[in-house]
C-alpha cells in the first residue's frame, strides 16, 4: 500500500505541477491573443502558487501582462496600479532568473511598456494641470529608465510647478552630472536655485558648465555677469573673457560678451570698442547691432535729459546740447538700422528706432517704423 500512496502522491504532484504550468502557459497564450482579463487571472494564479511561484519565468510573465494592462487605458479597470506590479514583477524575475534564461530583448520590451505607461500618464497629467500626478509618474518612469533626460527635465518642471524647490533642484542637478546638452533653461534655473539657498558655489558650477556647453547662450551669458558684478567682481569676468579671446579670437560671442560687461560697469569706450570688434567678425551680428546702437542711443538721451533742464534763457547752450544729441543719436541710427535689416520682427528694435525718429524728426521714416510696429502688436 505504501507504493501505491507513495505512486499516487507523484502522481497527483504531477497533476498539481502540470495544472500550474498549463496556468503559464494560457497566461502566455492569453497575452499573446491580446485578451489581458484572461491572462492577468491566469498569470495571478501561478503567481501564488508553490510549485510556480519562484519561477523567473512567472514573474517575467506577470510583469509582461500588467505591463500591457498599464499601458492599454482600455483595460485600466483591471488593476489599481499595474504599472508598479508590473515593475515590481520583472524586477523579481531577474533576481529568479540566476542561470540567465530569460529573453534579455524581451525583458526589455516590457520594461518599456512600463516606462511608456508612466511616461504617458504624466503627460495627459501635466496637460491636465495635475501637477502632483505629472510629478509622481515622471518620478517612476525615471525609476524604470533612469537613463532618459527628458524625464528629469519633466520631474524638474513639474516641482516648480508645485514650488518643490528641493526636487527641482535635485532634478535638474541629475541632468548637470549627466551633462544635459539640450535645454539652457536648465543650468540658468539650478543656478537660481543655489542662489536662492546661498550656495554661491554651488551656483557658479552650474553657471560655468552651462556656459562651457551653451556658450552663446545670452540668458546663461548675462546671469554670469550679473552674478560676479553683484558679488563686486567684474574683473573675474573680463579676465576670463579676455583668455578665452586669446585661444579664440574670431568667436563673436566673447567680444559681445566684453561688451555687456563693459557696459554693466559703465566704461562705455571698452563697450563700444568690444561691440565693434564683434561686428568686425560679424557684421550682420543682431546683437551686437542691437545694443551698440542701444548704448549710443542711451547717451544722446542723456544729453538731451540734462539739456532740457536748462533754464528757458539758455538758447545758446540748449542748442549746443542739441546739436550733441544729434550727433550722438547719428551714431546710432546705423546700428538700429541694421538690427531691423537682421530681424524685422524684433519689437524692442522697432520701439527703439521710432523713438529715435522721432526724436530726430525723420517723420517718414517715423510712419514707416510706426505702422510696421502697429502690424506685430
Amino acid at each position: 500500500m505504501k507504493k501505491i500512496l507513495l505512486s499516487g502522491l507523484f502522481l497527483a504532484a504531477a497533476v498539481v505541477a502540470k495544472a500550474q504550468n498549463a496556468e503559464l502557459d494560457n497566461a502566455e497564450k492569453m497575452v499573446m491573443l491580446g485578451q489581458l482579463d484572461k491572462a492577468k487571472e491566469s498569470i495571478d494564479k501561478a503567481a501564488v502558487h508553490p510549485k510556480t511561484a519562484n519561477q523567473a519565468k512567472t514573474f517575467y510573465l506577470k510583469g509582461k501582462i500588467y505591463g500591457s494592462i498599464a499601458l492599454d487605458t482600455t483595460k485600466k479597470n483591471l488593476d489599481y496600479d499595474p504599472a508598479k506590479v508590473a515593475y515590481e514583477s520583472l524586477n523579481k524575475a531577474k533576481e529568479l532568473d540566476t542561470k540567465k534564461q530569460l529573453d534579455e530583448t524581451e525583458m526589455k520590451n516590457a520594461y518599456f511598456n512600463i516606462y511608456a505607461s508612466a511616461y504617458n500618464k504624466g503627460i495627459a497629467a501635466n496637460n491636465a494641470e495635475d501637477y502632483q500626478t505629472a510629478l509622481k509618474e515622471f518620478k517612476f518612469a525615471s525609476e524604470v529608465n533612469p537613463q532618459d533626460t527628458s524625464l528629469y527635465l519633466n520631474i524638474g518642471i513639474m516641482a516648480e510647478k508645485l514650488k518643490d524647490n528641493a526636487t527641482a533642484k535635485a532634478s535638474y542637478q541629475k541632468l548637470a552630472d549627466m551633462n544635459f546638452n539640450k535645454e539652457p533653461y536648465i543650468y540658468h534655473q539650478l543656478a537660481e536655485l543655489y542662489k536662492a539657498d546661498g550656495n554661491k558655489e554651488a551656483a557658479v558650477a552650474a553657471l560655468e558648465k552651462g556656459r562651457k556647453l551653451f556658450p552663446s547662450d545670452n540668458t546663461l551669458m548675462i546671469d554670469e555677469i550679473n552674478f560676479y558684478l553683484n558679488e563686486g567682481k567684474s574683473d573675474v569676468i573680463i579676465e576670463k573673457l579676455n583668455k578665452a579671446i586669446a585661444t579664440d579670437p574670431k568667436n563673436k560671442t566673447l567680444y559681445f560678451t566684453l561688451g555687456v560687461t563693459y557696459e554693466n560697469i559703465k566704461k562705455q569706450a571698452e563697450a563700444i570698442a568690444a561691440y565693434k570688434k564683434a561686428l568686425e567678425i560679424d557684421p550682420n551680428y543682431f546683437d551686437a547691432n542691437y545694443n551698440l546702437g542701444a548704448l549710443y542711443y542711451n547717451e544722446a538721451a542723456e544729453i538731451i535729459k540734462k539739456a532740457n533742464m536748462l533754464p528757458s534763457n539758455k538758447v545758446k547752450e540748449y542748442d549746443a546740447e542739441r546739436a550733441k544729441f544729434q550727433k550722438k543719436a547719428s551714431e546710432a541710427l546705423p546700428y538700429l538700422e541694421k538690427a531691423y535689416e537682421v530681424n524685422p520682427k524684433d519689437r524692442n528694435v522697432m520701439i527703439s528706432l521710432k523713438e529715435v525718429y522721432a526724436r530726430t524728426n525723420q517723420k517718414e521714416k517715423y510712419a514707416q517704423i510706426d505702422a510696421a510696429l502697429k502690424a506685430i502688436e
